[in-house]
């Protein structure tokens, strides 16, 4: 039976397949990175696409959805992503936030465009939330307008003059 043998100046067999991998590794990052960018254009184009979508749908205020709710051991939620339709700069925008324990507000609210990749990919989920969302809060908001509309009326009866 024959001894493994060593190379002394690391030029061996072990070598030759060291670099056959390293090789093999540098060509699947280049593999996933152009697979990658070409799919981060996509979601960017679609999440454009969707604020556009939003934006149509005319919202009568901003609008957030919670999803990705992290909970402690005790079962208790301490934190969740927050996926808004809110207007900034006189524009409606796709605007991702957190939600803190049972605080109403929702921390660090920004442009989902201006956020990393890997939260523009958890936000896509909760896009169809969103939309029906914005959708219930117009359905809701049509009994608050028949009030003011009768709130209008009734004082203008009561009003002592003729118009």
């Amino acid at each position: 039976m024959s001894t493994p043998r060593f190379s002394a100046n690391g030029s061996g067999p072990d070598r030759f397949k060291q670099s056959t991998q390293q090789q093999s590794l540098e060509s699947r990052t280049t593999q996933a990175d152009k697979n990658l960018a070409v799919r981060y254009e996509a979601l960017s184009q679609r999440l454009g696409t969707a604020e556009a979508f939003f934006r149509h749908l005319k919202p009568i205020h901003a609008i957030w959805v919670a999803y990705g709710h992290e909970y402690e051991d005790s079962g208790h939620c301490n934190s969740w992503e927050m996926l808004g339709i809110v207007k900034c700069s006189n524009k409606w925008q796709l605007c991702h936030g957190w939600g803190i324990n049972d605080d109403v507000l929702v921390v660090d609210p920004r442009p989902i465009f201006d956020r990393p990749v890997d939260v523009r990919v958890r936000a896509a989920f909760a896009i169809r939330k969103l939309h029906e969302a914005i959708i219930k809060a117009k359905e809701n908001y049509v009994p608050e307008v028949d009030k003011a509309i009768e709130e209008i009326d009734s004082m203008l009866l009561d009003a002592p003059i003729d118009l």
